[in-house]
């Protein structure tokens, strides 16, 4: 397969518009006062902490600011979803499971619980895979995020999720995929992430 690895430590960090989701009355009660950006680091750095004291706060602050990273100034429908999963009441306890099933690298039962946060779907989900299993040193394969610029990677390079799981059910691609980057990250001596990132640069040039 032809991929181009590029390093996921060179990405820059995403821009938000702060006083768009402070109008919403769920994230502004847990994050009062946004910063303009985030990074990867700043959403790693939260992780360890929020579930090992399992903070209600913390988790919920690692929601929202992954839900920003992952909308930057593009997606409009971020906020309004972000607020709406707040609300419902039960995000912690479904994110606290998530935890639970990745800390036993049970990847599928992880990634199906996107069924339990109102307005999250399978491509935000897995960013949210991502952040939360990224501090797990054990976990194997490492959740990755596979949104639809990455999907657009995987078709340029003639990768198909469905061939490859043997099966339609998403969350063995989600597996295949996660399998499949682990492959492509020890062919090129890079990180899993890497391979990501770069999946992720050719389905947003493509």
């Amino acid at each position: 397969m032809d991929l181009q690895v590029s390093s996921s430590s060179k990405q820059k960090e995403v821009h938000i518009h702060p006083n768009i989701w402070k109008q919403y009355e769920f994230i502004s009660k847990v994050l009062p006062d946004p910063a303009t950006s985030y990074s990867r680091n700043n959403l790693k750095q939260l992780v360890t902490g929020a579930f090992r004291d399992n903070d209600p706060q913390l988790i919920n602050e690692l929601f929202v600011k992954t839900m920003m990273w992952g909308s930057g100034t593009t997606n409009g429908r971020g906020p309004r979803y972000t607020n709406k999963a707040l609300s419902d009441g039960k995000l912690v306890g479904t994110l606290t499971k998530v935890r639970e099933f990745l800390m036993k690298s049970d990847i599928p039962s992880a990634y199906d619980l996107h069924r339990q946060i109102p307005g999250v779907g399978p491509s935000f989900h897995t960013k949210l895979l991502w952040v939360i299993g990224s501090d797990i040193e054990n976990l194997n394969p490492r959740p990755l995020i596979l949104d639809e610029l990455v999907w657009k990677g995987l078709k340029s390079i003639g990768w198909s999720s469905i061939q490859a799981a043997g099966s339609l059910n998403r969350g063995r691609r989600y597996c295949a995929y996660l399998n499949q980057c682990s492959r492509l990250a020890a062919e090129h001596s890079c990180t899993p992430e890497d391979v990501e990132y770069s999946l992720y640069l050719m389905g947003k040039n493509s």
